[in-house]
């Protein structure tokens, strides 16, 4: 059996969370590994999207960096449910693992390097949801460099875990 420990509490906030399950229409499925520089990014990007309908299943993935100190300042957010696991598992399993855990009716597999722009859920998930013929939709980065890559960043009604390496930091835009 798995071991892991869920870190996210109920903590003090506007919406109790019985009215917030009410308003999910999107998990984020995010994974790390030994990312304490990109955790805050990451997570406050997803945070100020202009759709607030949503909740981030985020595992750390057995980091033996910092990760978990920076992840211990997100626990009381109610959109947030942070798990760690003792040994790496790899994104793949661990993400798998998280959408299982998901109440969202939309996952959106994000990489934990990645910077959304505010707009991107709302234009993607609106995308999706106009048309009953899509299964999903992958969204575009914009690297610093202005050039763009459609590899990775998934959003779906029935989930799909991906693969994606990176070592730059990109912003994930609606492509």
């Amino acid at each position: 059996s798995t071991e892991f420990r869920l870190l996210s509490r109920q903590g003090p906030g506007l919406l109790n969370r019985s009215a917030l399950l009410k308003m999910i229409k999107t998990s984020f499925i995010v994974t790390c590994f030994n990312s304490q520089n990109h955790i805050s990014r990451c997570l406050d990007s997803v945070l100020a999207q202009s759709d607030q309908d949503f909740e981030i299943l985020l595992a750390d993935d057995g980091s033996t960096d910092n990760s978990q100190e920076v992840l211990r300042s997100y626990q009381n957010n109610l959109r947030i449910k942070i798990f760690s696991f003792k040994e790496n598992r790899g994104p793949a399993k661990t993400r798998n693992w998280l959408a299982q855990k998901s109440l969202g009716s939309l996952l959106f597999f994000l990489d934990i390097d990645t910077k959304m722009e505010t707009d991107c859920l709302s234009l993607a998930s609106r995308r999706l949801l106009s048309d009953q013929n899509l299964g999903g939709l992958q969204t575009a980065l914009l690297k610093e460099d202005g050039s763009s890559e459609t590899a990775g960043h998934f959003i779906s009604p029935i989930g799909f875990p991906y693969e994606v390496s990176s070592s730059r930091e990109e912003s994930l835009i609606f492509g």
